[in-house]
């Protein structure tokens, strides 16, 4: 009985707080226990002898839904996120997509010059003919050792005889070039060193690229450091949110809603709005990440 009258001279106390924000006498126990936490004047014994004489509440039965439904998307992330580390480490089958930065590229052990890497190179002749040449993003990657292309960022259009207007313009460019009648032959590559000549030519380079390529179990993989938190990061965003209805999301305490998640994620990690770009749905970063395994 003691107990009871508690509730009651509780219920009484605090009911025009209720009535203003929650509909049930133990909403506002289930808040407070949620929200305080360690410093909540209630427990969960008080919750359940709330619960015995007041019945229970629809809304605190969402609510311990929707907790569920979070614990298990958490559960699902840390699985996947397991199953890709296992994929960077060459243990599993699956993806593998690495972002390289310009100065990644230039840097490349098999780019021996630290040249830009072309991807349109246009030559006027004598004549003031013009003849165009792309180096495609799916053949840039296969320099690098990859399969395709995912994604990259292209440079403006630039005059070889006007570097010096640009004094972070590349020193020298890589092209490969399809040899032969009619570019069928193999590609050969082409330098061009802007230190000792300036053709009359017009150029664009890539300033990013990422690259994937398949992975099967056993294969030796290069070095990198896997960066745990921008894999999970990107499992993050491909995870669904679980929904949930306003008075679940206010009498947990949460204040936010997936939408808005999905929105800092997409802000923090979106595309280029650069003209010159295209991008697939893959984040872009200077290390390697695990996209999606087989």
């Amino acid at each position: 009985m003691k107990a009871l009258f508690g509730l009651a001279v509780l219920a009484v106390g605090m009911s025009p707080v209720w009535a203003e924000t929650f509909s049930h006498p133990c909403e506002q126990v289930y808040y407070d226990l949620h929200t305080k936490k360690e410093d909540s004047k209630f427990d969960l014994q008080y919750l359940l002898n709330c619960q015995n004489t007041f019945g229970e509440s629809k809304t605190i039965k969402k609510a311990e839904a929707h907790k569920k439904a979070l614990d298990d998307r958490l559960e699902t992330i840390e699985k996947k996120l397991e199953q890709r580390i296992a994929i960077a480490k060459g243990e599993k089958p699956g993806k593998l997509v690495r972002t390289f930065s310009y100065e990644d590229m230039i840097g490349h052990e098999k780019n021996v010059f630290g040249d830009a890497i072309a991807h349109k190179v246009i030559e006027i002749d004598p004549d003031d003919d013009r003849h165009e040449y792309t180096f495609s993003d799916d053949k840039a990657c296969r320099f690098f050792g990859y399969e395709r292309a995912t994604s990259s960022r292209v440079s403006s259009e630039l005059f070889a005889r006007s570097l010096k207007k640009y004094p972070n313009a590349p020193k020298s460019l890589l092209e490969y070039r399809k040899s032969g009648v009619f570019g069928l032959g193999k590609p050969e590559p082409k330098r061009y060193d802007f230190e000792q000549k300036r053709p009359y030519m017009y150029f664009s380079y890539f300033e990013s690229l990422s690259c994937e390529r398949n992975v099967v179990a056993g294969d030796e993989i290069e070095d990198f450091d896997i960066d745990i938190d921008q894999i999970r990061a990107q499992i993050s965003a491909e995870t669904d949110y679980p929904q949930a209805d306003e008075d679940v999301l206010r009498i947990l305490g949460l204040g936010r809603s997936a939408a808005e998640e999905v929105d800092d994620f997409e802000a923090s990690y979106g595309e280029s709005d650069d003209g010159d770009a295209w991008e697939a749905p893959a984040v872009e970063q200077d290390d390697f990440f695990i996209v999606v395994p087989q």
